[in-house]
């Protein structure tokens, strides 16, 4: 109604319209109505440029509501247009150091991390927060925003000492400045949610993901995207906890809130896809499962540049039903094709990796090549080790005997173990070898029966070998050191999250 007046009073072409067709279609893109959103905001912009020029705070504020709407969509090489647009306006009209620039950097930065350019989104994060600091202060809500965000990307490249203190932080400026119920608070408490789910701190996991569910339930209401993103997330910890029967409801719940609020091939819908088809394929349920994979890994090709990490992740959920099925060629192919797209976005050494290399790794179990799923195993855990290392020198509660990642993984390393017994059935490694490699492995997961029984047998041959008996203590002493930096962790955690228990 306004927009008609607007038009009828100074005409079809005037300022005031272009005002108003903005405010609509910012309207429809906060109610999820994007394709209603897309006319009026491109109509906004026409207008605009056509009066004021590109270099004009109107003109710079559309460009961008563009890009909100573009990114909400998956269409990101046209959001990261957009950005680029709005960005070099702002920095014309407000100068380089301004918050409207930081604000423009954080939604370019948002763009390239989920186009798997972690480079480039990570550079334009470190700009966003050192203005936002400088400008607004370092307690204000648009420096939760980027520590949001900046500590997500951090996440998914397996960088967790870097990632949780900037989480925590965002948590706590969220919770200081905008109140316990307010949703930004809830995405603040999800992306340290995943941060513990990776790190395998399960009962930290649950905790906050359910308390962002609440919040967003309350403040949203239960169709909400991202309503949809908690139960999402809600299904991936039970998943991981292997509660697959406990998993199912909300991950089916997520994928129809999804579908309905984002379309049928959004990537978030592609996410829910994929892990329910895990759960079902673990299940028994392999038709459907099978349907749900290769619609999610359809999606995310679709969707996303080649080689993301997300279509490595399909690859590798298809591969995993592909194997039940006893189909182990086929499974072997995607399996080395997200080892490949893995490397290649995530780096040699990342979780996901290894992964991939002990899927390849049980194939070859299966399929009497023992040697090479022996090799390949050994490489897996050098790659848990060698991150494991790294996150300990940054910080991180890493150690295998006090929760941390490495217990998170505790499975991984006991792929190497079953490994070893096959190899060892087979005459394929001496049993001293073979002892004393299984008990530095068990070292690694200790925390799970299988490791403290294959220590314990292990034992005699360390104490026949003055070398393993160093490596030994070098471990200890290690683990000694990641404990306490681990109880750091979880007391700053504990006492962020207090109000909540």
């Amino acid at each position: 109604e306004s927009l008609a007046l607007a038009e009828t009073r100074v005409g079809k072409e005037h300022a005031d319209v272009a005002d108003a067709n903005n405010n609509l279609g910012l309207l429809y893109l906060n109610m999820g109505r994007h394709a209603e959103s897309e006319p009026r905001l491109q109509t906004a912009l026409r207008i605009s440029l056509k009066t004021f020029g590109a270099a004009h705070p109107r003109v710079a504020q559309i460009t961008n509501n563009l890009g909100n709407l573009y990114q909400a969509q998956a269409r990101y090489k046209e959001a990261q247009t957009f950005y680029e647009q709005s960005l070099a306006s702002k920095e014309k009209v407000f100068g380089a150091q301004s918050a409207e620039v930081a604000t423009g950097l954080q939604n370019l930065a948002i763009t390239y991390h989920r186009q798997a350019k972690p480079e480039k989104a990570e550079a334009l994060y470190r700009r966003a927060l050192a203005i936002v600091e400088k400008t607004n202060g370092s307690e204000h809500p648009t420096v939760a925003a980027v520590t949001q965000n900046f500590g997500g990307l951090l996440e998914e490249q397996g960088r967790y000492a870097e990632a949780g203190p900037l989480l925590l932080r965002s948590v706590a400026i969220r919770e200081k400045s905008l109140g316990e119920n307010h949703p930004d608070l809830g995405e603040s408490l999800n992306n340290l949610a995943k941060l513990y789910l990776s790190m395998g701190r399960y009962k930290e996991t649950l905790a906050l993901t359910k308390r962002a569910v609440n919040i967003w339930k309350k403040s949203l209401g239960p169709e909400h995207p991202l309503a949809g993103r908690g139960m999402q997330s809600l299904g991936a910890m039970l998943l991981a906890e292997r509660r697959y029967d406990d998993a199912l409801p909300f991950l089916r719940q997520a994928l129809a809130i999804r579908e309905k609020a984002l379309g049928a091939t959004h990537p978030e819908v592609a996410e829910s896809l994929a892990t329910l088809g895990s759960v079902l394929g673990t299940t028994g349920q392999l038709d459907e499962a099978e349907r749900h994979l290769r619609r999610a890994l359809a999606i995310r090709q679709e969707k996303l540049p080649a080689g993301h990490p997300d279509i490595a992740s399909s690859l590798s959920a298809l591969a995993d039903l592909l194997v039940t099925k006893r189909l182990f060629p086929e499974a072997k192919q995607y399996h080395t094709r997200a080892l490949d797209m893995r490397r290649g976005a995530l780096g040699a050494d990342h979780p996901a990796v290894a992964l991939s290399r002990n899927s390849l790794a049980l194939i070859s179990l299966r399929t009497n090549r023992t040697a090479d799923g022996l090799a390949e195993a050994r490489r897996a855990t050098s790659v848990l080790t060698a991150h494991s290392k790294r996150e300990a020198a940054r910080g991180a509660a890493i150690d295998a005997a006090d929760a941390g990642v490495l217990d998170g993984r505790s499975l991984d390393f006991r792929v190497h173990l079953l490994a070893l017994q096959q190899a060892l059935g087979e005459g394929l490694i001496a049993d001293k070898d073979a002892a004393a490699e299984a008990f530095i492995t068990g070292q690694w997961t200790i925390r799970t029966a299988a490791g403290k029984a294959l220590s314990q047998l292990a034992l005699r041959a360390a104490g026949s070998s003055p070398e393993l008996q160093e490596l030994v203590r070098r471990r200890q002493d290690h683990a000694s050191d990641w404990k306490l930096l681990g109880h750091e962790l979880v007391t700053l955690a504990s006492a962020e999250t207090a109000g909540d228990r």
